[in-house]
């Protein structure tokens, strides 16, 4: 995780031409969601303790997708 986040703060100095970044980050959290979906399938959690960080990793996929295709709309201009 440290260095994920090393990552997105060295895509931050650059947002347009480091735009990759969003993208990458997109799948990573699908992999975290997989997984976790996984485990409530198999019955290790109950869905009700899932639910809170399945809505974030919602948001945030909003948000990175949002920002990665801002970045290339802005280079069409």
């Amino acid at each position: 995780m440290a260095a994920w986040t090393a990552l997105l703060v060295w895509a931050s100095q650059r947002p347009l031409e480091r735009s990759f970044v969003a993208a990458l980050t997109v799948f990573v959290i699908y992999g975290i969601a997989a997984t976790e979906v996984a485990a409530v399938v198999r019955g290790h959690m109950p869905a009700w303790r899932m639910a809170p960080t399945w809505c974030l990793q919602a948001v945030l996929v909003g948000l990175f997708t949002t920002g990665y295709h801002y970045s290339a709309m802005r280079r069409l201009e």
